[in-house]
């Protein structure tokens, strides 16, 4: 099986940061890094001119009309950039600023509740600096609608949407975290302590992946029982600082699961089976290692 991987990585000033989305071509378990690597470039031929500054890229999400929207998390920056897809395969142009209103330190986002684009922030204590801890935008350029505005959070961080509820994970202070579903109105209506749930997928169908960073592990939520999460990725990982997933069907009974290992600077990779709920044989792979940068959010379109 042939596919794309796309990644974002810590960033920041240092000479090993990578300010940008690298791509990698996967075939058979074996990635490479695609030529050229770097998937975000400058507009050509109009007037927005050259790329951004970028800074702490964050999660990526692929809307309905090709388009990528990025999350410039960098505090100083905290937009949610828009690129188009360009003429050179596996790359992007940039288009517009998608939205920077009520942004503060922006981690994840996605479309959920009408196909408004809801994103986390990494910065929310409405206690002490009245930040969201998520905003909401119905157009591009539209300015930021609260969500939420009456929770507080320890460490906002995951998104995940079902169809019915916005999954968040809050990492917490202390190995307090914890993992809750809310519904269109801000009311709670799932409630589980994890210890440091930071990363969120849902599969499309049923199950929330939770990736937990102090436990090097990966949790299943089951949407339909909404009883507590599972241990799913949670002995001998290979994990460490458990970082984004991407999920990828190999099969209609299995798929590979893939996770970022942040202080590992690697790609893992894990096979499933596809039942109820999913499980896993104990076997991994090492699919990307000795990378120069923290791999954060992956994306494998299509």
């Amino acid at each position: 099986m042939t596919y794309r991987l796309m990644v974002t990585f810590h960033g920041g000033s240092s000479r090993t940061s990578i300010n940008n989305v690298g791509i990698f071509s996967v075939a058979d378990d074996h990635a490479q890094p695609v030529d050229p690597f770097y998937a975000l470039r400058p507009s050509r031929g109009t007037s927005l001119g050259a790329l951004p500054a970028l800074a702490e890229l964050r999660r990526m999400v692929m809307a309905a009309d090709g388009t990528l929207l990025v999350a410039n998390g960098y505090k100083d920056f905290s937009q949610l950039l828009q690129f188009s897809p360009s003429s050179t395969p596996a790359s992007f142009e940039f288009a517009s600023v998608y939205a920077s209103d009520q942004l503060h330190h922006p981690f994840d986002a996605l479309f959920a509740f009408g196909n408004d684009l809801y994103v986390s922030n990494q910065d929310a204590d409405l206690k002490k600096s009245k930040s969201p801890a998520i905003t909401f935008y119905s157009t591009s350029g539209a300015n930021g609608q609260v969500f939420l505005a009456e929770q507080t959070f320890r460490a906002l961080r995951g998104l995940a949407y079902d169809g019915n509820y916005l999954y968040v994970a809050d990492a917490g202070g202390n190995e307090d975290g914890a993992f809750y579903g809310f519904d269109a109105s801000g009311r709670k209506k799932v409630s589980h302590a994890l210890e440091q749930p930071v990363h969120l997928l849902y599969d499309g169908t049923r199950y929330v992946y939770i990736g937990d960073e102090h436990k090097n592990a990966v949790y299943i939520y089951d949407t339909v029982t909404q009883n507590v999460p599972l241990g799913l990725i949670t002995k001998d990982t290979g994990l460490d600082h458990t970082g984004g997933m991407a999920l990828v069907t190999t099969s209609a009974t299995s798929a590979t699961l893939l996770v970022a290992s942040r202080l590992g600077h690697a790609i893992m990779s894990y096979p499933l089976e596809l039942g109820n709920p999913p499980t896993w044989d104990g076997t991994k792979q090492t699919l990307l290692s000795n990378l120069t940068d923290f791999p954060e959010f992956l994306l494998v379109p299509g």
